[in-house]
């Protein structure tokens, strides 16, 4: 489903049956007025069936148009797909924990390196990059100019961001904005991260991201061991005690981000790293197979109808005469 959140719209049945019931109460009412002794008891039968079917009709209507704005999952067909490109998002841990020397020239130096492998070696691709610390920021929308985002890998620090912490969840969410959609283009987003002290719920985030069909990559920098964290005027961040922080590759963590969005873990490490990823981008293996893809279709036509029958039948026993007594 696809926007669950539009469910929350059938809590007003509740109030609409309390209005439908007031209008029965009041109704019964005018009718026993307007009728008196003679007629009251034949024109109480009509006003009662035809309350009834016009609320069921209304209620019908209201349900309806709730749920196929929900989304349900329909089928899953395969459509014709012409590839003609691929919009990739980088999302780069800037944390502190990234200047961490455990990588060649470090693990943010190592990031670097893989970007301008990938963006250098991938024809036909737009780029974009997202990178988070604290908060996410959008430091190059997506586009086609190789020259400004090597400029900007080059200049990577954490200093970009001002803000403390890791928030891998507000980076997620701005990934995902920065993609156009629409397009026929393969959409990917690369997690560029050591792992270590990530913040935030990405959960939501990866379902977005499942949905719509977005691919996921995630190299993990740095090494199991650890290495302490050079800080640039010399010297290393120390703990509350004055001991060197020891800062260590998050594997475990990572793999739970890979499992809830169905997505692929590498290391920096990994030999001819660059060579793989490009392998992966220009393949097809993420998607593609003999000109064809899998799209889901969403199941609200049948919601439509019920909500066009509820309609009808509301309007048709307003209006039609019962038994010449209206």
């Amino acid at each position: 489903m696809k926007h669950p959140e539009v469910l929350w719209l059938l809590i007003l049945l509740f109030p609409l049956i309390l209005l439908f019931q007031w209008r029965f109460r009041t109704g019964r009412r005018d009718v026993e007025l307007l009728g008196g002794r003679w007629r009251s008891d034949l024109l109480q039968d009509v006003f009662v069936v035809k309350w009834f079917f016009s609320t069921l009709g209304f209620l019908l209507f209201y349900v309806g148009i709730v749920l196929s704005l929900a989304g349900f999952p329909g089928e899953t067909r395969r459509v014709p797909y012409q590839f003609s490109g691929s919009d990739v998002i980088f999302l780069v841990d800037i944390s502190r924990s990234m200047l961490a020397r455990d990588e060649d020239p470090s693990r943010l130096g190592r990031a670097a390196g893989i970007i301008r492998g990938i963006s250098g070696g991938l024809e036909g691709g737009r780029f974009g990059l997202v990178g988070f610390r604290g908060m996410g920021v959008n430091l190059f929308p997506l586009s086609e100019d190789r020259v400004g985002l090597d400029s900007l890998v080059d200049n990577l620090s954490p200093d970009l961001i001002t803000s403390s912490g890791t928030d891998l969840a507000d980076g997620f969410a701005k990934a995902l904005e920065s993609l156009s959609g629409g397009t026929q283009n393969d959409e990917i987003i690369i997690l560029l991260s050591d792992g270590e002290g990530l913040s935030g719920d990405v959960t939501p985030h990866l379902k977005r991201l499942r949905e719509q069909n977005v691919k996921l990559l995630v190299v993990g920098l740095g090494s199991v061991e650890g290495t302490t964290i050079p800080l640039p005027g010399g010297g290393m961040v120390m703990d509350q005690n004055g001991r060197p922080v020891t800062t260590r590759l998050d594997l475990r963590e990572l793999e739970r981000i890979v499992d809830l969005g169905d997505g692929e873990l590498f290391t920096g490490s990994q030999p001819n790293l660059v060579s793989f990823l490009l392998d992966r981008l220009e393949g097809g293996g993420l998607s593609r197979a003999d000109g064809y893809r899998e799209e889901e279709t969403e199941r609200f036509r049948f919601f439509l109808f019920l909500s066009l029958l509820g309609l009808v039948l509301y309007q048709g026993v307003r209006v039609i005469r019962w038994k010449d007594t209206f």
